[in-house]
C-alpha cells in the first residue's frame, strides 16, 4: 500500500464536510469539531484523534470501518429530531445515505457489524425487538409486522 492507500477514506470524509490538510491532503483530514483523521504509515495504518484520545486502525481495517468511526466521533451520525423535518430533513437524508453506502461497501461480516452498531447507537437505524431486524428511520413497521417502538 502507498500513502494513497486510504484515498477512499479521504474522499468520503471530504464529501461529508471534512477539510483536507493543505500540506498533506491525502494523509490528514480535519472536522470542525476538532476531530482529526490521519494516515499513520505507508501501509495504511490510520488513527483518529478526538479530544485528546486516539484510536488506531491497523492497515487491515476496512475503509468503511474508519469512515464510520470518524463520522461517529465528529458527531455527524447524531439523529435529527423527528418533530421538525424542515431544512434538517436533507441533512438527515444525507446521513442515512452515508450509512447505506457504508453498509453496502462492507465486505466482511465484521465490517458490516461495526457499521451497523455505530448506526444503531447514533440513532440512524432502529432494531425490531421481536425479530432483531434493523431498519432505517423512515420505516415505521418491520417485515415481521411489529411497529417501530417509540424507544427506537
Amino acid at each position: 500500500m502507498t500513502w494513497n492507500s486510504r484515498a477512499g477514506v479521504v474522499e468520503a470524509l471530504t464529501a461529508a464536510g471534512w477539510a483536507a490538510d493543505k500540506e498533506r491532503p491525502t494523509e490528514i483530514v480535519r472536522h470542525s469539531s476538532g476531530t482529526v483523521w490521519t494516515v499513520a504509515t505507508p501501509a495504511g495504518e490510520c488513527r483518529l484523534d478526538v479530544g485528546g484520545g486516539c484510536a488506531v486502525f491497523p492497515d487491515t481495517a476496512a475503509d468503511a470501518v474508519a469512515i464510520a468511526a470518524c463520522l461517529a466521533a465528529s458527531g455527524q451520525l447524531r439523529p435529527e429530531p423527528t418533530h421538525h423535518m424542515s431544512a434538517s430533513a436533507l441533512e438527515a437524508r444525507a446521513r442515512m445515505q452515508i450509512v447505506g453506502e457504508l453498509l453496502a461497501d462492507a465486505t466482511t461480516s465484521t465490517e458490516f457489524n461495526a457499521v451497523t452498531r455505530v448506526a444503531l447507537r447514533a440513532g440512524l437505524l432502529w432494531r425490531c425487538h421481536p425479530c432483531k431486524r434493523n431498519h432505517y428511520l423512515q420505516e415505521e413497521r418491520c417485515l415481521c409486522g411489529a411497529p417501530r417502538s417509540t424507544g427506537n
